[in-house]
């Protein structure tokens, strides 16, 4: 028997509303967005989202946007999203 509430969001719905979230704080705050979309990354619901969330932290650290820039951990996340097996990228990001 499920716990869930008929209302409650799922948790892939929580991991998207983040992602959009973290694409706004960008906007204005990167650290927040890159420790938002450091945790969207971390998410096992979603694969592209989280391989989503990996390009933007990428840029993040690639461009020193909130966080201490690190080449080498922007070049294997980007590597990471773009060489996975059926995986899909930011561009193919259908946001709601």
């Amino acid at each position: 028997m499920s716990t869930k509430k008929k209302n409650e969001p799922s948790c892939e719905q929580e991991y998207r509303e983040l992602f959009n979230f973290a694409k706004e704080a960008f906007k204005k705050d990167f650290k927040t967005s890159y420790n938002s979309f450091k945790s969207v990354a971390k998410n096992g619901y979603n694969i592209e989202l989280a391989n989503d969330a990996k390009y933007f932290m990428a840029i993040h650290l690639i461009n020193e946007l909130g966080v201490k820039k690190n080449s080498n951990e922007a070049c294997r996340l980007f590597k990471e999203v773009f060489t996975r097996p059926n995986a899909g990228s930011i561009t193919e990001q259908k946001t709601k």
